[in-house]
């Protein structure tokens, strides 16, 4: 894999369900990547403690009786955090998914872990501006033949945004940027949503 420079990193996606609360997660994906190879996978379905809305269950096919027994955030918390504090963490459209995690780490009263987002689809919005029509997850692993597919679960999708980050950092270094900050400058996702906590 060539992640070069970047030597730390995971790739994150939630499913979820609209709440009263906003949204909540009933899964989560992430894959932990360092110096260029996966190094662990974090894999789970989420009581959201709330009813999964009908149109959230037609995206990912996810109901409640498939949560009904899964941990609750909070309860993955203790393995989570020490798998986000200190890392570089990407998604696929990042204030997405840093969203989610705030609004979980607030209603469950936890301590935001140090981290930073970054955000794979305005990586490649700007390295890649008018290549694509659509720059969603799914048509770029299609358009780039991919081999993950996209399939609305969250271990599978954070697969493809793995993969696909790694063809974004091939495409910048050859295109002639060279190191850490210069990938962070087309990656990194700051927003009042996400970041800082």
């Amino acid at each position: 894999m060539t992640f070069s420079p970047v030597h730390k990193i995971a790739f994150l996606d939630f499913e979820t369900t609209n709440s009263a609360d906003g949204l909540r997660a009933v899964e989560i994906g992430m894959i932990s990547v360092e110096n260029g190879a996966p190094s662990d996978e974090f894999n789970f379905l989420i009581n959201p403690e709330c009813p999964i809305d009908p149109f959230s269950r037609g995206v990912h096919g996810i109901g409640d009786e498939d949560v009904a027994c899964a941990p609750r955030f909070a309860d993955l918390w203790e393995e989570l955090q020490p798998r986000l504090s200190g890392w570089i963490v990407a998604a696929h459209n990042a204030p997405f998914d840093s969203g989610v995690m705030k609004n979980e780490i607030m209603i469950n009263n936890l301590t935001p872990p140090h981290m930073e987002w970054w955000c794979t689809l305005k990586f490649a919005r700007k390295l890649w501006k008018g290549r694509f029509q659509s720059f969603s997850l799914s048509n770029l692993v299609h358009d780039l033949d991919i081999r993950f597919p996209v399939t609305h679960r969250a271990r599978d999708d954070a697969w493809a945004a793995m993969k696909l980050f790694e063809l974004l950092v091939t495409d910048a270094l050859g295109k002639g940027y060279e190191d850490l900050p210069d990938i962070r400058r087309l990656a990194r996702h700051r927003g009042k949503g996400s970041w800082p906590w």
